[in-house]
């Protein structure tokens, strides 16, 4: 009986830790809001706006002047050389509550060294009904 709760409890604590683990990861992230990036991206300022949804959803839409990096469980060599580490760098996927996937780019972008990087709160749909400047196609 011992054992048997022992290993649950255990199981149960790892589960536990992942997920607040992620989440305090997410947290530690510094958030930008919809108005702060349109006003940003409509003045043109040196801002990096990281789409981080699939690239089919992607090309159908996207916030305009975003470029397209799909979540990926390690974020490719190709994308750390080409993004500036000099500029703002702004992730928004359309996950919902705690943006998860840009959350986790943008986490691993500080660990390979960008020192300026935020996730924009609440994502691509919000954006989308604010009716903020978006565009479509490949880029």
């Amino acid at each position: 009986m011992f054992r048997r709760n022992w290993t649950s409890g255990l199981i149960v604590g790892l589960i536990a830790w992942m997920f607040l683990g992620l989440s305090v990861q997410a947290q530690e992230v510094e958030r930008v809001s919809l108005e702060e990036l349109k006003s940003m991206v409509e003045k043109g300022e040196p801002v990096v706006v990281v789409d981080n949804r699939p690239k089919t959803e992607y090309d159908r839409q996207h916030i305009k002047g975003a470029i397209s990096l799909p979540w990926q469980k390690d974020v490719s060599d190709e994308a750390r050389r080409i993004l500036p580490k000099d500029n703002l760098i702004v992730t928004y996927c359309d996950c919902g509550p705690g943006e998860s996937d840009s959350a986790d780019v943008a986490h691993q972008l500080i660990v390979a060294g960008f020192d300026n990087v935020k996730i924009l709160a609440d994502g691509w749909t919000p954006w989308l009904q604010a009716g903020y400047p978006v565009e479509k196609g490949r880029k």
